[in-house]
């Protein structure tokens, strides 16, 4: 299983990104232009404990948009994980 797609939205420095993954991803960019927080954005998608803090959120978001999101799609999956994950098995082939 390998990370296809991932989509950020109001993430710290982010307010909206869609990443398409092939095989390999290179996150190459100057300071303080995101890198870091699409690698936070992960780690708080792969968390089973993550809360957002006030700090988490996009600082010049729309005043009604109050969500966070971290979307991870996921292809090439082996048979075992597509019988674990069944139920949530895009016709693709792909989970999100």
């Amino acid at each position: 299983m390998r990370i296809k797609h991932i989509k950020i939205h109001n993430y710290r420095s982010i307010r909206e990104i869609d990443i398409e993954c092939t095989h390999f991803v290179i996150l190459l960019g100057p300071n303080n232009h995101g890198k870091s927080n699409i690698l936070s954005a992960l780690e708080f998608a792969f968390s089973t404990n993550a809360k957002p803090t006030e700090q988490d959120f996009f600082l010049y978001r729309d005043p009604k948009d109050a969500v966070l999101w971290v979307e991870l799609t996921f292809c090439d999956l082996t048979e075992q994980e597509k019988r674990t994950f069944n139920k949530y098995l895009l016709s693709d082939g792909s989970i999100c």
